[in-house]
């Protein structure tokens, strides 16, 4: 770190890398997730007929289209603390 930081940067620094990286985990947990729910309901859905395989893959697609929404706001957040961490880093922030 350069010189010209105080603690109270560095501690604010911290505390707003600590949100970034709280975001990124939440952001991978998400597609994990997204990726569970529609795989294991096309493996429930093999067995069953045309109609049943359909609604149950549509369930799924819905839910992990949510998930995908949400996943993309965590990353216009995570992408706005990203910004703000360089406004203090180069001494444009208060």
């Amino acid at each position: 770190m350069d010189s010209r930081f105080d603690a109270e940067t560095i501690a604010y620094l911290q505390m707003i890398q600590d949100i970034v990286s709280r975001m990124s985990n939440i952001s991978v947990a998400f597609k994990g997730l997204a990726t569970t729910l529609f795989v294991g309901a096309l493996s429930i859905s093999m067995p069953e007929s045309l109609p049943r395989r359909i609604a149950v893959l549509s369930a799924a697609f819905a839910v992990v289209v949510l998930l995908c929404f949400c996943d993309c706001n965590y990353l216009l957040c995570e992408r706005r603390y990203r910004r703000l961490y360089n406004e203090v880093r180069l001494g444009n922030h208060e």
